[in-house]
């Protein structure tokens, strides 16, 4: 047997310019765009259904190559949720001979018939069992027989000992598993909905013959794993337990299925990801287990994750190798700001956050084992393959699985709960490590013992102060507009380096314009029972009576608006900052717009710092 160290998931490091309480994500400038990404394809979201591609793409020398989710035939309640998310009108755009990504981008970003342009990224691979390398697992179990310190582990034996199987199908987002593996094959999940080699397309979900899963990386049936890094992950979550062969997993029986969406060489696009996550949703997937990540922010890719919490799925994710503080430096997907998504970094068998793990104290929310973890690789002749079907491998890939596992049990135990008390019930049951203490949320490592067995009650709000959740928090500073605004058609904004209250940037409005507008995307406010509105303003003094700069709300997604604030020329304070907040109740989606309207092209004002607060 041969011992390897692989520090798997090699992650792009992606500057995170928002407030580091509120981890909220930016897209990056269509001038420098952050990490690898495909060189002849944007993801495009037009605002119509029923735009005019042919005109559109003919005059920005682009080619329709496909919309993003045309083999899935979604109904019902997701239907809904995909249509609100707009993910239905996102087209995967391919770019003709000598056009550039960024160039498209910034082309497209100024069409008033596109909502948002990005590129599709490019990510990279995070009761005692007769098994005979159970001594191995010491994640698991962790006495000391490799060196560590006893009872640096997730303590699995005495959690089997109430119970050790799972009802929950875990989607496994990654190179796809070796279904045929000896310590797998009955744990991979089977769509009970499909009739293997008919080729017919039996469930009517979109996918001809999905017996196991979907390759997404090469479009086809067959999401068996050439690359070894999913069926590692698959080991950790689900080897059979108590078989007489090899390891076991943290579930010892549960169903696994294999979704595929990155190569033979462990690289795959934000598209397929995107598709990934909504097949997951689509078959009714409680967790997917994502130890992956890389490239920068992708509207898409959040959207997707979104609509999984909207499901009352969970997305859990490898923070990163990066040895990053991802508070200030993120890391996608882990780093999206969404409730649903637990971000996972790895510890050693000493307990010690592991050297090459990326962490944050608002970010990343437990540790799990991550290093010298040995699980099931495939036989043959791949990257991670090993002949003997097992092998060690380090990374908070490795120590992602370990969280996904005890979900399932945890959640199949009390499948009353939900999805976010099913996270909040794995946070509150850490082992507290001075390791991993300001370096996550939890300043914990995880514990399967502790998740099962202690009794937990959900926080109070006269308890626990909420943290703020900022949908919205702009300063201009990324790139125009950012995907996150539009103009009206008179087109009177741009973004200034005159004055800003934050960084260099600031939006302003000048010239001869009336009501020239700045307008917000929808901000969904869903499962939030109030948001704070505020922002910076200012106008010069040359501004006359009658002009201002103003300040609507909309709650109907832009059907009406309701103006809440107004500088006034002549009246209000000049030539300063001023500073306006308020409160929003009851609501669950909002929209801001900024007016101004000026008569002379020397006059200007300005708006910096936007920011939607939920709670």
């Amino acid at each position: 047997m041969r011992l390897r160290h692989f520090l798997i998931l090699l992650l792009i490091t992606v500057f995170f310019l928002a407030h580091p309480l509120a981890n909220q994500a930016q897209e990056p400038s269509s001038e420098s765009l952050d990490g690898d990404y495909v060189k002849d394809e944007i993801l495009v979201k037009v605002k119509d259904r029923n735009t005019p591609f042919d005109n559109l793409f003919s005059r920005l020398r682009l080619r329709l190559s496909e919309r993003l989710l045309d083999n899935f035939n979604f109904s019902g309640t997701l239907k809904e949720r995909i249509e609100e998310k707009g993910l239905d009108k996102v087209y995967i755009v391919k770019l003709e001979q000598n056009e550039d990504v960024p160039t498209a981008i910034t082309k497209l970003k100024q069409d008033p018939l596109v909502e948002y342009a990005e590129p599709n990224y490019i990510v990279h691979s995070s009761v005692i069992p007769n098994d005979p390398n159970f001594s191995k697992l010491w994640g698991l179990y962790n006495t000391g027989q490799t060196g560590g310190i006893s009872g640096a582990h997730i303590n699995a034996p005495p959690a089997w000992d109430s119970t050790h199987d799972s009802n929950i199908v875990v989607g496994i987002i990654d190179t796809g598993i070796d279904y045929n593996h000896e310590d797998l094959a009955s744990n991979v999940w089977t769509n009970p909905g499909e009739i293997a080699g008919n080729g017919k397309d039996d469930d009517n979900n979109g996918f001809i013959d999905d017996i196991h899963g979907w390759d997404f990386a090469n479009s086809d049936k067959d999401p068996i794993d050439d690359n070894g890094h999913g069926t590692h992950v698959a080991g950790t979550i689900g080897a059979i337990g108590n078989n007489g062969v090899g390891i076991v997993g943290v579930n010892w029986n549960v169903k696994m299925a294999a979704l595929k969406f990155l190569n033979r060489y462990g690289s795959g696009t934000t598209a397929n990801a995107v598709k990934a996550v909504l097949y997951a949703n689509m078959m009714g997937f409680k967790i997917t287990n994502n130890s992956w990540g890389g490239g920068g922010y992708t509207q898409s890719l959040y959207d997707a994750i979104n609509a999984a919490n909207n499901a009352g799925n969970l997305f859990v994710a490898a923070a990163g190798n990066s040895g990053n503080n991802t508070d200030s430096s993120a890391n996608y997907p882990a780093s999206y700001n969404l409730p649903n998504i637990i971000s996972v970094a790895a510890t050693d068998h000493k307990d010690n956050l592991a050297s090459f793990s990326n962490y944050g104290g608002n970010s990343v929310d437990l540790g799990a084992p991550g290093v010298d973890i040995y699980s099931t690789v495939p036989k043959g002749s791949c990257s991670l393959c090993d002949s003997s079907g097992y092998d060690f491998l380090s990374g908070t890939s490795m120590a992602t699985p370990h969280v996904s596992g005890v979900a399932a049990l945890v959640w199949s135990a009390d499948n009353g709960l939900s999805n976010l008390a099913i996270k909040d019930k794995i946070l509150y049951s850490t082992d507290a490590l001075s390791s991993l203490s300001g370096k996550t949320i939890s300043g914990g490592r995880l514990n399967l013992h502790k998740a099962l067995t202690q009794s937990y009650t959900a926080p109070t709000p006269t308890q626990v102060t909420p943290t703020p959740f900022y949908a919205l928090n702009d300063s201009f500073e990324v790139s125009e507009w950012n995907g996150l605004w539009s103009e009206d058609n008179q087109r009177d904004w741009d973004r200034s380096r005159q004055r800003s209250i934050d960084g260099r940037y600031s939006a302003e409005v000048d010239g001869t314009t009336s009501d020239g507008a700045l307008i917000s995307k929808n901000i969904d406010l869903t499962g939030k029972t109030s948001a704070k509105v505020g922002f910076w303003w200012y106008i010069e003094n040359s501004l006359d009576l009658g002009e201002y700069l103003a300040m609507d709300i909309s709650t109907d997604n832009g059907s009406s608006w309701v103006e809440k604030a107004r500088l006034r020329g002549n009246e209000d304070p000049e030539n300063s900052w001023q500073n306006v907040s308020f409160n929003v109740e009851s609501i669950n989606q909002i929209r801001l717009r900024f007016r101004g309207k000026m008569n002379s092209s020397t006059e200007d004002a300005d708006v910096d710092l936007v920011r939607v607060e939920a709670y």
